[in-house]
């Protein structure tokens, strides 16, 4: 006791006479010295327990292992650990103490010695009378129902060190829940039972759990030992005993639950996408309607147009009008197909109309386009042409040249005008052996990948009000899909799109056997033209009129007037919508008086189909020819049915 203040004296006297049995370990745990009440409680002399450790001592095996790694990790942290210790005595006799393990720190903050102090629960906190005892008896009954409670519970119950958030005990159902032992547990954190996306929710609970005592996570993904995932909810409470502060975890499975949520977030989004294609249906029924009428009104006056184009050429090529003068109808012309080819396109929406179909060369129809597409690409981009196939493609020629025609102009309008030298289009064709390859490039504004995701459906458009309909794209589809090719898209924004269409070979089009000219000289022939249209009356005879006797009817009913009294007519050309009187019924009624005349008829119509009408041109066998119809066109049908007609 040499070289000893007072105080550490004084100290010293109250170290070794305290009513509580008190040890005093080294950095490693190692008992250096123990008091007299110690040795009075477990049967240790001073001797016996200096050297040892206080689990080597007095390890009951009541607690496990996990145990005394919790209660070392604490004090070994530099915080007091407090609890219930089961000990055992140098008799073997159990011995219940309440206890607190202090750590006593150097200047850095390390660990130099470790103080137990502990007390016989019987005799804490005030002695051994009978109140105690039963107020003692009391809590351990609560204590035990309480346990029976979280121990039977359905849900995942743990508890955890709110400092080193490890957890320190966990019902059955954890175990269960989780497929970890109580030991296993306990070297385990929150984030060793949560899959590694839920890393930022966890900490998020974490800071409000710090800051409020709860927190609550209704859905997040939590890992068993195997490695299988599960829905759960996540409800903390923080608490604290003898100043120690704990936090309790339940976890409740939800996987049932959010799985019924993602069936019906799925059935609703297939409700909305039947929804989007009821009203898109309802859409393209209504554009349908519409593009028949419009047909109907420009294809008539097509007609007229076409016709006296052909006239008006031939009258100046027999007068000798320069080249010049004959190219410039030529390009009318032209036109007049691109206006035809746009009515057609509304149609196809609707219904698949007979299709023109012959061998293409796909590196012509590119650079047809590109002339047509022209006046738009100039102001915004340079063109640049790879063109590489050679082989011919069963197709439609119109309908591929809109495709090229339509993916110019919509890269064309990706670029803004005015700076044509720093912006690019590229078109390349290539042969890919069972298929032609078509790739339109530009380098212009490109598309994020929710509009992307949704240019090929009709009416949709990023343009402003009065520059597009949103059908360019959506026709480029169905011309596509009546190729049985596909179309796809590449973009970036800032960095321009890039369109890529395969063309299989193998499509399923058959192009029409070649018509061969009549070997035989033709014969001129009686034609009766019915429609309703003068215009069209007028340049259709005198295209006709040329080579044959023609007599023209201004409608169904005045054809049947003059059919009544003269059925000596090699071809009868009839309109198929007319007013009051239209083909069908001119059909249904030669068929009741004059049958021998059916196979005489052709029918030709503008576009505007009724259902009656489609039915009806499905019904019967006689060919329709679609306004306008070209000069050629005609003039073989007609020769091939007065040619069907020459006796034998």
């Amino acid at each position: 006791m040499l070289g000893l203040s007072s105080l550490e004296k004084a100290l010293w006297a109250l170290f070794e006479h305290t009513t509580s049995s008190v040890e005093l370990a080294d950095a490693q745990g190692r008992i250096e010295h123990v008091n007299a009440r110690f040795s009075e409680i477990t049967g240790y002399s001073q001797q016996e327990a200096r050297g040892r450790t206080p689990a080597e001592l007095l390890r009951s095996n009541v607690h496990d292992p996990a145990f005394y790694e919790t209660m070392w990790r604490v004090i070994s942290s530099g915080r007091v650990w407090r609890g219930e210790l089961v000990g055992r005595c140098k008799d073997g006799s159990l011995i219940h103490q309440w206890a607190k393990v202090i750590p006593i720190l150097d200047e850095a903050g390390e660990a130099i010695y470790y103080v137990a102090i502990k007390e016989p629960l019987q005799e804490h906190p005030g002695g051994g009378d009978d109140r105690t005892a039963i107020e003692l008896s009391r809590l351990r009954a609560a204590e035990l129902r309480y346990r029976t409670m979280v121990r039977s519970a359905g849900d995942a119950i743990l508890i955890s060190d709110l400092e080193s958030a490890f957890f320190v005990d966990a019902n059955p159902a954890a175990c269960e829940r989780f497929g970890y032992t109580v030991d296993e547990l306990r070297r385990l954190n929150g984030r060793g039972l949560t899959v590694p996306e839920e890393d930022a929710t966890i900490s998020s609970m974490s800071a409000r759990l710090l800051a409020t005592g709860h927190s609550f996570e209704p859905q997040l993904q939590m890992l068993r030992k195997d490695g299988s995932r599960f829905w759960a909810s996540l409800r903390t409470t923080a608490y604290e005993v003898e100043g120690q502060r704990y936090y309790v975890a339940i976890v409740h499975d939800v996987t049932e639950q959010v799985l019924r949520q993602q069936q019906l977030a799925e059935s609703n989004r297939q409700l909305e996408q039947a929804h989007e294609r009821l009203l898109q249906s309802e859409r393209l029924a209504a554009l349908g309607q519409l593009s028949a009428t419009v047909a109907h009104e420009i294809n008539n006056p097509l007609q007229f147009i076409d016709l006296n184009l052909g006239a008006m050429r031939d009258a100046l090529v027999a007068s000798g009008a320069s080249a010049s003068v004959t190219e410039m109808l030529d390009d009318i012309r032209d036109g007049v197909d691109r206006i035809s080819a746009i009515t057609r396109d509304l149609a196809s929406f609707t219904r698949a109309d007979p299709q023109r179909i012959a061998p293409v060369y796909l590196d012509d129809v590119v650079r047809r386009a590109c002339r047509m597409a022209r006046n738009e690409i100039r102001h915004r981009a340079l063109l640049a042409l790879e063109l590489q196939t050679n082989r011919p493609l069963i197709a439609d020629r119109g309908r591929l040249t809109q495709l090229v025609t339509n993916l110019l102009v919509n890269a064309a309008h990706a670029i803004v005008e005015g700076h044509a030298h720093e912006n690019r289009i590229a078109v390349s064709t290539a042969d890919r052996g069972d298929a032609l390859e078509l790739v339109v490039e530009d380098s212009g504004h490109g598309m994020p990948e929710d509009v992307r995701q949704r240019i090929f459906e009709p009416f949709f458009t990023t343009k402003p009000a009065g520059r597009g309909g949103g059908l360019g794209l959506a026709v480029c589809t169905e011309i596509v899909r009546l190729h049985a090719g596909t179309i796809a898209v590449r973009s970036e924004v800032d960095r321009g799109t890039r369109f890529e269409i395969r063309l299989p070979f193998v499509n399923g089009l058959v192009a029409p056997p070649e018509t061969q000219e009549p070997t035989a000289t033709r014969r001129r022939g009686r034609i009766l033209i019915i429609d309703d249209d003068d215009l069209v009356l007028r340049g259709l005879g005198r295209l006709l009129s040329i080579e044959h006797e023609v007599v023209t009817a201004s409608g169904g009913a005045e054809g049947l007037a003059i059919l009544k009294d003269d059925r000596k007519f090699d071809v009868i050309l009839c309109d198929l919508m007319m007013p009051v009187t239209d083909g069908p019924e001119v059909y249904a009624t030669l068929q009741a008086r004059s049958p021998e005349l059916l196979p005489r008829v052709v029918f030709c119509s503008g576009g505007a189909f009724t259902p009656r009408a489609r039915a009806f041109v499905d019904s019967v066998p006689n060919e329709l020819l679609g306004k306008p119809m070209r000069r050629a066109e005609l003039l073989e049908v007609i020769a091939k049915r007065i040619g069907d007609r020459v006796s034998p």
